[in-house]
């Protein structure tokens, strides 16, 4: 277990990181995926299936804002005071969005969870002062008291990501906000899923939250739902017991139902005479 204790960084400063990412995927310089260098023995609990997100702490590795990063398959996440930028794509075709956390603490807790026995090493340039080797590497990153009373918990696996907001009993879930910095547009569909619009004419989805308790050992679930106020989202919930602890969930659906354990990318598209969605491209996938 690794616990950061960095400040969190004013508003200017983690924007800075966000658009130094956006900048850096135009350019090349943000790479994406990192093959099998860091082994998982599985998805987190609770986890969608697919090989596990694993989340590195930054010992100097890339830009010092952030606290602990990972590579998803066609994505890469920087976690930063509590926030987290996410780097999707590569060159020219590739953006980034940042996922504000509004209002929340000024200096956040760090700490990983679940070490896996795969390490990740740099060896770029032929300085080896600049090299960094044998970094571990975790199922997740929880920031504590986000908000009073409330954690939130990074994890994934393959294409999809999520972050779980751990409420303790008697906090306010209510506080809760967040926004999506880079975003074009922020829309809710007929599911309630949270759709994301970005440039250049992308969109990405976070599934409708999925909210419950655990009651005598049981899952119980706590009705859920988005609520969209001009460019800030929170959350609207059931009935529940104040006395238990609650968790939030959304998902980040990335990839929709194409690709697989390996590098995929489509370069074409169309449709055919039966309405048939044809793509073209390559995949390393089995």
């Amino acid at each position: 277990m690794i616990v950061a204790s960095a400040p969190r960084m004013v508003s200017a400063r983690i924007r800075h990181l966000y658009l130094a990412i956006a900048f850096g995927l135009v350019i090349g310089m943000i790479p994406i995926g990192f093959g099998d260098s860091a082994l998982a023995t599985g998805p987190p609990d609770g986890a969608p299936p697919g090989r596990a997100l694993t989340f590195e702490e930054n010992v100097g590795q890339t830009d010092p804002l952030v606290d602990f990063l990972a590579r998803g398959e066609g994505y890469s996440l920087f976690l930063t005071g509590g926030d987290a930028v996410m780097a999707l794509g590569s060159g020219e075709s590739g953006f980034a969005v940042r996922l504000d956390l509004v209002g929340a603490a000024e200096s956040p807790i760090a700490t990983s969870i679940g070490q896996q026995p795969g390490v990740v090493s740099y060896f770029l340039g032929n300085e080896p002062a600049n090299w960094r080797s044998k970094i571990p590497t975790f199922d997740a990153v929880e920031y504590s008291d986000v908000y009073p009373g409330i954690d939130v918990r990074y994890q994934g696996s393959g294409r999809q990501f999520q972050y779980d907001f751990i409420v303790d009993p008697g906090a306010s879930p209510e506080i809760v906000a967040l926004r999506f910095d880079g975003a074009t547009s922020l829309q809710l569909d007929e599911a309630g899923d949270l759709l994301i619009g970005l440039n250049p004419g992308r969109t990405v989805a976070f599934s409708a939250p999925v909210s419950f308790q655990e009651v005598d050992g049981e899952r119980v679930p706590v009705d859920s739902a988005y609520v969209l106020d001009g460019d800030t989202v929170s959350f609207t919930l059931g009935e529940y017991d104040p006395s238990l602890p609650l968790v939030i969930d959304p998902t980040l659906q990335y990839g929709s139902y194409l690709g697989g354990t390996g590098t995929d990318s489509g370069e074409a598209i169309t449709l055919d005479g039966s309405g048939n969605m044809v793509i073209a491209g390559y995949s390393a996938s089995t």
